[in-house]
């Protein structure tokens, strides 16, 4: 099974065959995957479009393969890019055409140009109060016209992941307080948006085309905790998870939801770290941000690791320390309080 990157799937049938119960044995089949999925367009092998996710499906099914399935397993293979495949050696003599044609700059192998796949909006310790203010970036078009073909086709089924590192040191005292989120052209919320509410949890809101809409996450971001919260987007399926570690234990949290909808242009408008002129932002720090455009990360959140630049900070004990030189300061205080009217009667 094949999805495309204009959210289309194709089934394609590799090999099928019949066979009788027996004792268990073991059969050893080669895969031949279509030369579109595996090499690159060169006149013969056909270009295609671009591939989203690839998944090879096996089945044994009973009295026919029309029948009930009786077991099967799926696995995920890894595709390579246009750019990085090989090409294919063909067996066969090429025509004094095609050769000319092999020769022109349709056909010329290129090297992929450097380009901000993965963009990294925050690379080090941002510390908020949680007044109106925050940190703002805009990003330009690729300069490829391949990636940024593959982008606007994006725009209407986005495929990409968002990844944030905080430390909530205050809840939030407003209804709701920013964290991450996209401003279009005329300062409208669009895709994604994520904030905080008063008990911690985090309202996630997108953008389609009949408007917003949002939903708020069955888990709270604890206090004084590093966690690293993301939002990987697959279509109108949004899917935010959390990461929470310190010393002693991680903590993983997830959700999904579909939307009817959901548009994703990453060159319109801006985003915004914190707070903004009309949202208080989230008190606390922000660590490493990073946006993957058009992709999503093999990596698995539950096997995060904490970035070094956080790691050397060393931010969660010093907060630690903080609180509890407040809470003794505040005890003192109370003391002497109650000594001093205890004093006066």
């Amino acid at each position: 099974m094949v999805t495309f990157d204009t959210g289309v799937t194709a089934t394609h049938t590799l090999r099928q065959w019949r066979c009788l119960p027996s004792d268990p044995k073991i059969h050893i089949l080669e895969l031949k995957l279509p030369d579109w999925l595996v090499y690159r367009a060169d006149g013969i092998v056909p270009a295609s479009q671009e591939v989203l996710s690839c998944i090879l499906l096996a089945s044994i099914r009973r009295g026919g393969l029309e029948e009930s399935v009786a077991a099967q397993d799926v696995a995920s293979l890894q595709l390579r890019s246009h750019f990085d495949r090989p090409v294919k050696e063909h067996p066969l003599c090429f025509s004094w055409s095609t050769q000319m044609l092999r020769l022109t700059h349709r056909y010329w192998i290129k090297l992929c140009p450097v380009e901000r796949e993965t963009v990294h909006l925050l690379s080090s310790i941002y510390a908020s109060t949680g007044e109106g203010f925050g940190i703002t970036k805009t990003l330009e078009a690729y300069t490829s016209p391949y990636l940024e073909h593959t982008r606007l086709k994006a725009v209407t089924f986005p495929w990409c992941t968002f990844s944030v590192w905080v430390l909530m040191t205050r809840h939030c005292q407003h209804r709701l307080c920013g964290l991450f989120y996209h401003l279009d052209s005329e300062d409208n919320y669009a895709t994604p948006a994520l904030f905080l509410t008063a008990s911690g949890q985090l309202h996630v809101q997108m953008k389609g085309k009949s408007g917003e809409s949002a939903f708020t996450s069955t888990f709270r971001v604890p206090l004084s905790r590093w966690c690293q919260i993301s939002v990987m987007m697959q279509g109108a399926t949004a899917t935010v998870s959390m990461l929470c570690v310190d010393e002693t234990q991680r903590t993983f949290h997830s959700m999904e939801h579909t939307f009817d909808h959901v548009t994703l242009d990453d060159t319109e408008g801006y985003f915004v770290i914190g707070g903004g002129k009309y949202i208080h932002g989230m008190e606390g720090y922000f660590g490493p941000l990073v946006y993957y455009r058009n992709r999503i990360p093999p990596d698995t959140l539950s096997e995060a690791v904490i970035p070094d630049v956080i790691r050397i900070v060393n931010l969660t004990g010093w907060v630690q320390s903080c609180q509890a030189f407040q809470l003794e300061m505040t005890v003192k205080i109370g003391g002497y309080f109650l000594m001093a009217e205890y004093e006066d009667w």
